[in-house]
């Protein structure tokens, strides 16, 4: 009984100095999305409409919250554990469980994650893959299964097998996990009094931001209004700069304060410049996502903060 009390003790005082979560190391988590197949439109839902232990994974008309999703990426790369968003006991497994699942193995949920578990989604070729190298089919085959088909995966990809991670209104996510995560300072104006007079200069800066550039260089530019540090890569894991920046930020967008007014006086014959710090994650497709945060400056011209 002695022992057993000074356990106890030695316990209660190991969570005092060292709190939970820095005893267990965070995992890295995507958002929470959907699975639907291209070409048929019809979503991932368990079979029967209820998750649980055992239940195979199936296509059917409409999103399915008992089928919402979120990746708990593993150590290597982009490979993760699909795991139910609403029961995260469970995980998506290839019948058998094992990095050697053949081709036919019927997809559901399970308890567990082992590297036979792994799975990875590449928004690009819109494909999902199995560890074993196997992709995600509809079973038989078809562009248009019917509802209640289950899902297998099998060897080879083509236009029948692709799904595409989505949102609750069907818009495509991208979960790629960076590749790596900094700041910069973005230059935003510049400004050059060229009379013999003070001018008193008022800047508006939009924060939150979201700025996407793909391989094809195209930019997609929206205001974040719920912003997620899942596709930054902020976690446990990341720097107390990156974690505090992108609190701040998104504080000032909860806030509704998503311009920041920045004032400064000019004096005759002198130039200034107007920078804004931004969020920069790059991922292995070779795009670069910027967010746009609330720190924001004025500095003389011929100074550079990333410097």
């Amino acid at each position: 009984m002695n022992t057993l009390r000074l356990f106890f003790t030695h316990l209660v005082i190991a969570f005092v100095l060292f709190p939970f979560n820095s005893i267990i190391a965070q995992s890295r988590t995507s958002q929470v999305f959907y699975i639907q197949h291209q070409t048929s439109g019809k979503f991932l839902h368990p079979s029967g409409g209820v998750a649980g232990q055992g239940v195979d994974l199936v296509l059917y008309d409409g999103v399915s919250e008992q089928a919402a999703f979120y990746i708990e990426y593993a150590e290597e790369g982009n490979w993760g554990y699909l795991v139910s968003a609403i029961n995260p006991q469970l995980t998506v497994h290839p019948r058998g469980s094992s990095i050697n699942s053949g081709n036919g193995s019927l997809l559901g949920f399970w308890t567990g994650k082992y590297e036979g578990t792994q799975f990875r989604i590449n928004p690009e070729t819109k494909t999902i893959q199995h560890k074993s190298g196997r992709y995600w089919h509809p079973h038989g085959g078809s562009d248009m299964p019917g509802n209640g088909t289950a899902l297998v995966i099998y060897d080879g990809d083509n236009q029948n097998t692709k799904f595409k991670a989505v949102d609750r209104n069907g818009r495509t996510l991208d979960l790629l996990s960076p590749l790596s995560i900094s700041s910069r300072w973005k230059m935003i104006e510049s400004e050059e009094n060229k009379t013999n007079t003070s001018i008193y200069l008022e800047k508006s800066v939009q924060i939150g931001s979201y700025s996407r550039t793909t391989t094809t260089n195209e930019s997609e530019v929206t205001l974040s209004g719920g912003l997620e540090g899942s596709f930054f890569g902020i976690g446990a894991s990341t720097s107390t700069e990156y974690r505090s920046l992108f609190s701040q930020t998104k504080e000032s967008i909860k806030n509704k304060k998503q311009v920041e007014k920045k004032y400064y006086t000019l004096y005759p014959g002198t130039s200034v410049v107007l920078w804004q710090k931004e969020i920069v994650s790059r991922h292995f497709n070779g795009s670069e996502a910027t967010l746009s945060t609330n720190q924001v400056k004025w500095l003389p011209a011929g100074e550079n903060p990333n410097y």
